[in-house]
């Protein structure tokens, strides 16, 4: 008779209005708020791919300053000018072979 009181007890507080507001406060914080899990998987995979186009975006300034820093230099930037745009005097002809 005891343990049915007690058990009675418990499914009282369990069902009780007051908690079941403070469950359903919780359900909806946990999937609703800033902090679910779900929105911080998300935000986490868009750091790293942020993370990961500031360094792909880092190399390539990398890479462009060198070649300014190259392309200072007369004949090197004559000679880049030929090679890349296929830029030649007026008295020569290009062969392009693919």
């Amino acid at each position: 008779m005891e343990e049915r009181n007690i058990l009675k007890k418990i499914i009282n507080i369990i069902f009780n209005k007051y908690t079941i507001a403070i469950y359903l406060f919780g359900i909806l914080y946990f999937f609703i708020s800033d902090y679910s899990p779900f929105k911080h998987k998300s935000l986490e995979t868009e750091i790293q791919s942020l993370q990961q186009e500031l360094q792909e975006t880092k190399d390539k300034i990398s890479r462009v300053e060198t070649m300014l820093n190259s392309l200072t230099i007369k004949d090197s930037l004559e000679a880049y000018a030929r090679e890349q745009h296929l830029m030649h005097t007026e008295d020569e002809t290009i062969y392009v072979v693919d």
